[in-house]
């Protein structure tokens, strides 16, 4: 048995979610999303398809189609401030490797509704092959101690982009979040996470399963209240199940 202080990116972790309670309104939405045409359409290639560029590139044109929920909300010293996007720009955690470690990360993928889920695969394989220390906050993480020195730091990195929205975007941070948990399952059961962000949508896919011939995706949704009222991300979520439904992503 070890107990031990959390490492410097441990405790950088419970930080943010702990800044996320308390800064926003979460409702906790699930989604079944008929991919059944996608399917079809990668397995007369031979190929598996790729569930969360799938996803990325279906949110992506939801999104498109309805700005309004391309937005992030930002609770500064200063009041409460709305960001609304231009472009939709999908931000996705992802898994680094350091010296036999892994380290969870994020990209952005600019204008991500333009791309073909084939670039967005090429541009997550890129990611991944880059070293941590190449990121803004990788490089105060990676190798360092849990001290005040570095915790401070990071505070204040912290504190800049989440109360000055400008810097957020000097960063390129987007106005919608994906995740992924896929294969979460032990001894049949799978769980169905929810995941909360700052954006007013962050989805989250869990799982694939077959219901009566059909591939049903299944995706957990956080939706910030504070970004907007329920009939916009209603609208948002109907067109997303059609985009996939229809098979012409």
């Amino acid at each position: 048995m070890q107990v031990r202080s959390p490492t410097l990116e441990e405790w950088f972790l419970q930080y943010q979610m702990a800044s996320l309670r308390g800064r926003h309104f979460h409702f906790p939405v699930d989604l079944d999303l008929n991919i059944t045409a996608l399917v079809e359409k990668y397995r007369v290639d031979g190929r598996k398809p790729p569930y969360t560029a799938i996803l990325i590139k279906a949110v992506a044109e939801a999104t498109k189609r309805h700005p309004e929920v391309n937005r992030a909300v930002f609770r500064t010293f200063y009041g409460t401030k709305i960001v609304e996007f231009d472009e939709v720009n999908v931000n996705l955690p992802i898994i680094y490797q350091h010296q036999g470690k892994e380290h969870v990360g994020a990209m952005v993928l600019k204008a991500a509704n333009a791309m073909t889920i084939g670039e967005i695969c090429d541009a997550i394989r890129d990611e991944i092959s880059k070293p941590l220390s190449s990121r803004p906050v990788g490089r105060q993480v990676v190798g360092r101690a849990n001290n005040f020195l570095n915790r401070w730091k990071l505070r204040c990195i912290h504190f800049f982009v989440y109360n000055f929205p400008h810097f957020y975007l000097k960063f390129g941070g987007g106005g919608v979040s994906v995740s992924s948990l896929l294969n979460y399952a032990e001894d049949g059961f799978v769980c169905r996470p929810v995941s909360f962000g700052h954006t007013a949508l962050t989805f989250c896919c869990s799982d694939v399963r077959i219901e009566n011939g059909q591939h049903i995706l299944r995706v957990g949704v956080g939706y910030d209240h504070f970004a907007g009222g329920g009939h916009t991300a209603i609208a948002a979520f109907r067109t997303l199940a059609r985009i996939t439904a229809s098979g012409d992503l």
